[in-house]
């Protein structure tokens, strides 16, 4: 809808309409089908209105969790346009959205680790909950830090292939909102394991935390440093969302994920971004590409020989290849 609003030229309120039809249609169809593939229709009156209460008891901080979570990228925005100009707007607008595709990975893993991490819980099998939580962060880390490190030492290519080459001045909030991004993601799938363990309740107050602190940061740090404040505010209150849901599971089940390996593999992606970042000539944008399939194949090289991968790692190829029904017996090679 909002790509033929765009092809005809339509006016702005037929955009915002065209979101209201997507969400609509998507909410109806996603209706019934719940009805259709699931056995909620066939359940019990008393028995529904019965598990309301303790459903909704779960859900509505999670809810608001995802409200408030809504505006720590939002309240940016408007900041911005209070202390600045709407150029400002543009290019901050620019540079979050890529920085953001660092969270795609660990939120490729909650379909099926969110019920692989239920199972375990409920049968209070901590021992394999502690370990499929520590290994999807090592596979979360592994997979997005380099990412990371292209996005760092390559920030112009990114933002000139994808919004043009006016952009480039966003290169350094891209910079700031991508360690961010990266700290936030290192930390693993925090926000699912206190689902996991009924805690719904400190997914809400953590984001509302940091919301608050981000909007602080932004009135201070903007009128100074313009969007480079905003990045600064947004990297530290995402990193410090989820550092704080990393402190909450360690102070109730003594859980954290990290080892050496962490440390070695940091250092092994930072390098070779930064080497590769040498030889890379800004005014030919296609050679980026080449230089990406490079560092890949030197990365994968790199875990190799550095020993990052154990046969505990393969956990989670089995949970996948279990809820998905595919294998991935090329990949354990």
């Amino acid at each position: 809808a909002v790509c033929i609003a765009v092809l005809f030229h339509a006016p702005v309120t037929y955009l915002g309409a065209s979101y209201l039809v997507a969400f609509a249609v998507v909410g109806i169809f996603g209706t019934l089908a719940a009805f259709q593939f699931t056995p909620v229709r066939h359940f019990p009156r008393q028995t529904v209105f019965g598990e309301m209460r303790g459903l909704f008891g779960f859900s509505w901080p999670l809810m608001l969790a995802s409200i408030i979570h809504m505006f720590l990228y939002r309240i940016d925005i408007l900041l911005i346009g209070h202390f600045m100009d709407q150029a400002s707007v543009g290019f901050f607008n620019a540079a979050v959205p890529i920085g953001q595709l660092l969270t795609i990975i660990i939120s490729s893993f909650s379909p099926f680790l969110l019920p692989a991490m239920t199972e375990y819980f409920a049968a209070k099998d901590m021992k394999n909950l502690s370990k499929i939580f520590s290994i999807s962060t090592k596979w979360i880390f592994l997979l997005t830090i380099p990412a990371f490190s292209l996005m760092f030492f390559f920030p112009d290519f990114f933002l000139a292939i994808i919004f043009g080459s006016e952009y480039v001045q966003a290169a350094s909030a891209l910079q700031i909102v991508a360690v961010g991004f990266l700290l936030a993601a290192s930390v693993g799938p925090t926000g699912n394991f206190l689902i996991v363990i009924g805690k719904t309740h400190l997914n809400m107050i953590n984001n509302f935390v940091a919301v608050i602190i981000n909007v602080l940061l932004d009135i201070i740090l903007i009128p100074k440093l313009g969007i480079i404040g905003a990045a600064v505010g947004t990297a530290i209150a995402y990193t410090f969302l989820n550092i704080l849901a990393l402190a909450e599971i360690f102070w109730y089940y003594k859980i954290q994920p990290y080892t050496w390996v962490y440390l070695r593999v940091t250092i092994l992606a930072l390098l070779l971004g930064f080497a590769l970042s040498q030889f890379y000539n800004p005014e030919k944008l296609w050679t980026g590409f080449i230089f990406f399939l490079l560092y890949g194949l030197l990365y994968l090289l790199g875990l190799k020989f550095t020993r990052c991968l154990n046969p505990d790692d393969e956990i989670i190829l089995r949970e996948f290849e279990i809820r998905y029904n595919r294998s991935l017996w090329w990949l354990k090679r």
